[in-house]
């Protein structure tokens, strides 16, 4: 890149935003780079167009949408000797998301001395379909006095970024924000004449704090995003699976369920994974999916009888399905073409007892149409569960690299979805991939909710939901509510009851479990959890989250997260330390006057607000809910 010339730029301005386009040239490559800033937040989006302007084909290793030396240095000139910040990196892992670690970039490496050539890098990378599997694709630069430094890639796929340091300019710090590259993911792109290839988007913001940044990227997400006729975080989901029927669902269990759910105040009944396809030798339906058509064995009455059944009651319906997968085990293999498959090296390989389809192929789109024109018109389902249990590492490309191949099936795969959504309007589609596998920001920018994790442990969710703000917005995060316990032979306590209903105050609530085993105190409680989760409902849509204690590591005793409007702080303190004690929250930054314990309400807990202190007595792992006017 070093021989590009700058050619022009120009600024662009409509309604929503104003965007920088620079152009520049060599003798191989024209290369337009979008710099665009949305009206309502301060979240800047970088990406580049690349043209081959030769008459031959030219192969890319790299494209990076955003590069940049001297990142964080504030004020000062940079050496050798000087502090770097500290980097946030966001671990995501299955059933324990958005795990996020402080990392002393002076320690992984990036050290320099006077004579030094060259130095270590740290790099950050993921590879295959279920784009956050690893990591996320978000980071964190923190520094003393300079503030907060974010930087988010909107993934196709798999995706890398990297920090070093430039020896040859003092040591500036250099953030490497590449997307795909042959190093780290084995992508390259053959460009045909005149083609153009277009990198992944990415956003940059800044603040003084964590609570700052998340503000500007929830805007920026809210701005950006599909909008839906009808809002999931508005309505209470109930989902057969968690402690409950898992993947083995049947008519007898349904109508209990059903029952139960309207009882405690459910908007929806979704039946998840199971009433499909057949088990076939004890193997799960889910990896024999591919004619979805229902189980006969489980609903030998039809499933219409269901629907029904859970329609009587005054609930609206819901279905669980996989439409990128095709089950290793499915009894009729032949039902799509081989070049519906993905392919590596001509093999079609096998992933958890699965195959991956290919979206680019319009068979596939195709077939799926009409799988949904018949369950649309059999079954009427108001809400769709959308799951995707395997992470595929490329298919076979023509124009370029099998990280390549499996990109162009995601891309196609998005396209299709959103033109999915907008063709049934009235449904609720729901985005799964083994929970939190794929919570990336074109996943946000697409789903009405996203199931953004698989947890069945309520004790372990606050750790996951005080960080999710960072990668996916209030109202669309799915989170189970499983008041009784299926592993401990359908057992449940008080503050159980209480800490499932709190966890999801702050995303769309998945009521789940067993609940014909409440106690007449226990369904109490989750009724009054779900009636106060509807007021939130009110002004979850435009309200902006809240990180008091900055990140939340996995084990700390406290936990602290809400969200706040014009007026109010919604907040929840945890007390995950085995003891009873008395936990102190310091609220002071955002200006509060007064407190009132609002979930649940017939607490006795001792609290007061002092100096903008929140101070609480709590029993051992226990979790409430508090209102505070703001001034």
């Amino acid at each position: 890149g070093e021989d590009f010339k700058y050619v022009k730029h120009v600024f662009k301005e409509t309604e929503k935003d104003k965007t920088l386009i620079i152009e520049e040239s060599n003798q191989n490559l024209h290369v337009t780079t979008y710099y665009r800033m949305c009206k309502t937040s301060s979240t800047l989006q970088v990406y580049k167009e690349v043209k081959n302007i030769t008459d031959k084909k030219l192969c890319l290793e790299c494209v990076s949408p955003f590069t940049a030396a001297g990142t964080m240095n504030g004020n000062d000139k940079p050496n050798a000797k000087e502090k770097l910040p500290y980097l946030w990196k966001g671990h995501n892992t299955w059933c324990s998301e958005v795990g996020f670690e402080r990392i002393d970039l002076n320690k992984e490496g990036l050290r320099a001395f006077e004579i030094t050539k060259k130095c270590g890098k740290v790099n950050v990378s993921s590879n295959g379909t279920q784009t956050t599997s690893r990591y996320v694709p978000l980071g964190v630069l923190e520094k003393d006095n300079c503030g907060f430094f974010a930087f988010e890639i909107e993934p196709i796929g798999s995706w890398s970024y990297e920090l070093e340091l430039d020896m040859d300019n003092d040591c500036d710090l250099i953030l490497s924000v590449t997307g795909k590259n042959l190093t780290d993911n084995a992508w390259y792109k053959d460009l045909q004449p005149n083609e153009v290839y277009k990198t992944e988007k990415v956003q940059l913001v800044g603040g003084k704090d964590l609570d700052e940044v998340v503000e500007q990227l929830t805007l920026f997400r809210r701005e950006n995003k599909v909008k839906h006729k009808v809002n999931a975080y508005e309505q209470i989901i109930y989902n057969n699976f968690q402690h409950n029927t898992w993947d083995n669902p049947t008519e007898q269990m349904d109508a209990i369920h059903s029952v139960c759910a309207k009882e405690c105040g459910a908007d929806y009944y979704v039946i998840d994974a199971g009433w499909h396809d057949g088990r076939i030798n004890g193997v799960s339906p889910t990896k024999a999916v591919g004619k979805w058509i229902e189980n006969t064995d489980n609903y030998p009455s039809g499933l219409i009888k269901t629907i029904e059944k859970v329609r009587s009651l005054g609930l609206k319906f819901g279905l669980w399905m996989e439409i990128q997968s095709f089950g290793y085990f499915c009894d009729t293999p032949d039902l799509l073409d081989e070049d519906c498959f993905f392919h590596i090296n001509g093999v079609r390989p096998v992933c958890n007892d699965r195959y991956q389809l290919d979206y680019t192929n319009e068979k596939v789109r195709k077939h799926f149409d009409v799988i949904f024109e018949r369950i649309v018109r059999d079954y009427k389902p108001d809400y769709i569960k959308i799951d995707y249990n395997q992470s595929a590492i490329g298919n076979d490309c023509a124009t370029g690299s099998y990280t390549e191949g499996m990109a162009l099936h995601i891309k196609a795969y998005e396209e299709w979805f959103e033109k999915l959504q907008a063709k049934y309007p009235d449904i609720i589609f729901e985005t799964c991939s083994s929970g939190g596998m794929r919570n990336d920001a074109n996943t946000v920018r697409l789903s009405n909710v996203i199931s953004v994790t698989d947890q069945g442990t309520y004790s372990n969710y606050p750790y996951i939901m005080a960080n999710m703000p960072m990668s996916v917005l209030l109202e669309q995060s799915g989170v189970w509510n499983i008041p009784v316990n299926f592993w401990n032979n359908c057992t449940t306590d008080t503050e159980q009851v209480i800490m499932n209903s709190i966890n999801t105050f702050y995303g769309v609530m998945h009521l789940s479990s067993k609940l014909e085993h409440l106690s007449k105190e226990h369904r109490e409680l989750v009724i009054e959890g779900v009636k106060y989760y509807k007021k939130l409902s009110k002004v979850k849509g435009k309200a902006i989250p809240v990180m008091p204690n900055g990140f939340t590591l996995y084990g700390e005793e406290k936990v602290c997260l809400g969200f706040k409007t014009e007026d109010k702080l919604y907040i929840s303190l945890y007390n995950m330390a085995k003891e009873s004690r008395t936990v102190k929250q310091d609220l002071s930054k955002y200006g509060v006057k007064d407190v009132e314990l609002v979930y649940p309400a017939s607490a006795d807990n001792k609290y007061e607000i002092k100096d903008g202190i929140l101070t609480v007595t709590m029993t051992a792992k226990s979790a409430r809910t508090f209102e505070l006017n703001i001034k």
